[in-house]
């Protein structure tokens, strides 16, 4: 239901648009058949309006759900934190970080509760861009402990993210044993 409504106005504002374009061509060369007629500019206007209203009510394709939007105020604090931190850098407009993003959403509801998986937008957040010396986006960096520990560029398959995190949440977790004190000695 998240683009339902947007995708009903688009289409409909697009359909009286279009309409009103066939109206005002419908005395002219025919130029531009495909509007040409009140009816063709309705239904042309209604399919583009449809397609605009679905392709910005999910911009570059991301379903926020249980990834985290990071900004430059909000990253070091949640990469530092105790759980191991995969961040997507993407851009909206970008189809490999369309392609990525539903992916990334369902990392983050496999790994709920131990793994952190965040998205930043380049455009918006620059200078973590150039802090990580991002170039191709979708760039995906993993961190533990406040450390890069892999990163990969690309829409990469979900089983690669997934082994990859797996592997990384084995090592977190043996790290976190190790460190963790032993019971009391008698």
């Amino acid at each position: 239901m998240g683009f339902l409504l947007p995708a009903l106005i688009g289409a409909a504002i697009g359909a009286a648009l279009g309409g009103l374009v066939g109206l005002l061509m419908r005395t002219s060369d025919k130029a531009w058949a495909f509007v040409s007629t009140p009816g063709r500019g309705i239904a042309v206007g209604a399919v583009a309006g449809l397609v605009l209203a679905v392709y910005f009510a999910t911009p570059s394709g991301w379903h926020e759900g249980n990834v985290v939007a990071l900004t430059a105020e909000t990253f070091d604090e949640t990469i530092g934190g105790d759980k191991p931190v995969v961040v997507d850098f993407t851009r909206a407009g970008c189809p490999p970080c369309s392609q990525l993003a539903p992916r990334m959403e369902r990392l983050a509801d496999e790994f709920d509760g131990r793994v952190v998986v965040a998205k930043v937008d380049t455009t918006a957040q620059p200078a973590l861009a150039n802090r990580f010396h991002i170039r191709v986006v979708p760039t995906i960096i993993y961190f533990a402990g406040g450390e890069v520990v892999d990163a990969a560029e690309g829409a990469l398959s979900y089983g690669t993210l997934q082994k990859r995190v797996k592997a990384i949440l084995a090592e977190h977790e043996a790290a976190a044993e190790t460190a963790a004190p032993d019971g009391p000695s008698e």
